[in-house]
């Protein structure tokens, strides 16, 4: 029995055998001009197929209210619908979901974000990349790869017949701001910063995060791996470190524990070398019991420490001694300076030797030198 109803365009797949090419000619946007006007006047033809329906006749009308659909959408809302999906499926974790729509807004926050796609011209795109230059260039290069995807989906999808960013040859443009120099601590900050923290005594009621500092500087670990310890990841016997998890932010800036680290290399083990094993010690002998097995946990506030908490210890350390830092996170470029063995660099997943760890050695102390190795009990061959 046949009847009229309403159904989903989501809901509706092309017939498998369906022997024919849909062409934009002008009847096709003679359809496109009525069902915008009007709406679908001829019922299409259907049949149920499980919980979906399988299209018999009706085509070209499902391609035009699928374009109609499409030609309402804007760069953020195409990004936000392959953001969605990779999130979704698991291809990206929720920290990298939450920064790329926070780097989606930065579109929406202007007069392009609000133009559909298919009415983007290249002067419009032009004059928002030349107002992007205020950002930094890492901001910069993530906003214009959303956009390059957005365009290529589009054309994909066949919603647009020209990309143009390759049509016009756009490219991302590079930032009014220098960018930032990615520093270790000199040999002689990291002495006096080593004396004050091995002297620091820790007050009731507060917390202290001299031995997260010291296990960074010591291991290379990121200070949300570190966060995330549990008293099974560290193995005495083996005298390593085993890393699978990270302390990090939900999507409404909740505090977490990721069972997975940063990166899909970060998950290894990390030897414990002489210098880092009295704080390793010293951690596991101060260990309270927590909800989370954490090794490192605010008892006082009864949650999990986040990275930033951490950051505003140092930071305000660094102030005290007068130490020109750029942040904890120099540590970990600290011991990656100092422990300078290619191999091991590689293996503790750190960034690229030739891009960053080498020339950040270079720059800091001009040459080589042995005066490192202490600082690590380690014979380090430069």
């Amino acid at each position: 029995m046949q009847r009229i109803i309403e159904i989903p365009l989501v809901l509706l797949d092309d017939f498998p055998s369906f022997p024919f090419r849909l062409r934009r000619d002008s009847e096709f946007l003679n359809l496109l001009d009525s069902i915008s006007t009007y709406g679908v006047l001829q019922p299409v033809i259907v049949r149920p197929v499980a919980e979906r329906y399988q299209l018999i006749s009706g085509h070209r009308r499902k391609r035009a209210c699928e374009i109609l659909r499409y030609l309402r959408l804007t760069i953020p809302r195409i990004a936000r619908i392959r953001v969605d999906k990779n999130y979704e499926n698991n291809f990206i974790q929720v920290q990298t979901y939450r920064r790329n729509l926070e780097t989606i807004k930065i579109i929406e926050r202007t007069p392009l974000g609000s133009v559909p796609i298919v009415d983007v011209t290249a002067k419009l795109l032009e004059s928002f990349l030349t107002d992007l230059k205020k950002y930094a260039n890492n901001t910069i290069q993530k906003v214009f790869q959303i956009i390059r995807n957005a365009f290529t989906w589009a054309k994909e999808n066949k919603i647009i017949d020209i990309d143009i960013i390759t049509a016009n040859n756009i490219r991302c443009p590079r930032s009014n701001k220098r960018d930032k120099v990615i520093e270790s601590l000199t040999i002689e900050d990291q002495k006096k910063l080593i004396e004050y923290l091995d002297s620091c005594k820790t007050y009731e009621r507060r917390n202290s995060y001299k031995l997260q500092l010291m296990i960074e500087m010591y291991s290379g670990l990121r200070m949300g791996e570190i966060n995330a310890l549990r008293i099974q990841d560290i193995d005495l016997k083996k005298n390593v470190i085993c890393v699978h998890g990270t302390i990090t932010y939900g999507l409404d800036y909740e505090i977490y524990r990721n069972d997975s680290p940063k990166t899909a290399a970060g998950t290894r083990q990390v030897p414990i070398m002489k210098n880092l094993l009295p704080y390793i010690e010293e951690a596991l002998a101060q260990y309270k019991k927590n909800k989370s097995c954490l090794l490192f946990y605010d008892h006082f506030h009864q949650k999990m420490i986040s990275t930033a908490q951490v950051s505003l210890f140092y930071k305000r350390t660094c102030e005290k001694l007068g130490i020109h830092s750029a942040g904890q996170h120099c540590l970990r470029h600290t011991f990656a300076t100092r422990f300078h063995t290619k191999l091991y660099i590689n293996a503790q997943g750190f960034h690229s030797p030739g891009r960053y760890v080498f020339p950040v050695f270079f720059q800091k102390f001009g040459v080589a030198s042995h005066e490192t190795a202490p600082f690590f009990g380690v014979s380090v061959l430069f």
